[in-house]
């Protein structure tokens, strides 16, 4: 079953989640789509040439549900280079173009555990293992099961 986070996080439930994560979770996504290149920043294109030497075959990995059509996911290695990139993103929703890709995610054992759809504000736990509901519990996060 797969959970829907309701609201917004605030920074201390947005840093505890993220910290579970990049402590629990060996690989992360993110997302492209078919956008005309003039449109993208530099930003964009420096992140895929930067962590290109720590990208996985996306075929290996269960990935997040595709939403729209030209979707591509790229699943990298958590290291100390991507994790300190990660950590200085302001929230979740900040994976967005032109600036970033979209749609961070966070794998465990190559299965999706978090997922996101930037563009829309939407946060997903795709799986709920015990760490991350002893977060729930404590920063008071509100999920709803959706489906």
């Amino acid at each position: 079953m797969r959970y829907l986070i309701i609201g917004n996080l605030n920074s201390l439930q947005y840093r505890a989640l993220l910290n579970c994560f990049l402590e629990d979770c060996q690989h992360f996504s993110v997302c492209s789509f078919k956008i005309h290149k003039k449109s993208l920043k530099e930003s964009y294109n420096k992140f895929f040439e930067d962590f290109n030497y720590y990208k996985c075959d996306s075929y290996d990995f269960i990935l997040p549900q595709h939403y729209e059509k030209g979707q591509k996911f790229y699943v990298y290695e958590l290291n100390k280079i991507t994790k300190n990139f990660i950590c200085n993103m302001d929230d979740f929703f900040s994976w967005k173009l032109p600036d970033y890709p979209e749609d961070i995610s966070f794998y465990k054992d190559k299965k999706v555990i978090f997922s996101t759809i930037s563009h829309e504000n939407m946060m997903i736990f795709n799986r709920l293992p015990k760490e991350i509901v002893e977060i729930i519990s404590a920063y008071k996060i509100g999920i709803r099961p959706i489906d």
